[in-house]
């Protein structure tokens, strides 16, 4: 559910980048910051293998409504990491192995 249509450059990039998380278990802070990927509006990384992400990562993804992170073995959500998607209306974390969510309240999460 890569939705790239609303990307106008290099959509390529961000498919390179998006294949490299395969086996990658820690989504670094940065790791969108030099993709073209302000426009996306979907992203689907189930099944990607992460179970560990910085705060505010998607940040950049300011235009993003649809994020999927099912079956990443996730264990633990915290306080930052949907920080900036004020875009975003569905999230699915379904099928993780969420122990833990550090939230006071889901605006806070991204906002």
């Amino acid at each position: 559910m890569l939705d790239l249509g609303a990307c106008q450059v290099e959509a390529e990039h961000l498919l390179d980048a998006l294949s490299n998380l395969s086996g990658a278990s820690y989504l670094k802070r940065d790791f969108f910051v030099n993709l073209p990927c302000e426009r996306l509006e979907k992203l689907d990384l189930a099944n990607s293998g992460v179970w560990e992400m910085e705060p505010s990562v998607f940040a950049p993804l300011r235009q993003l409504r649809c994020l999927c992170l099912k079956q990443c073995r996730l264990f633990e959500v915290k306080r930052g990491h949907f920080a900036g998607l004020a875009s975003l209306t569905e999230l699915d974390l379904g099928s993780n192995q969420i122990e833990t969510i550090s939230l006071l309240k889901i605006r806070d999460a991204v906002l």
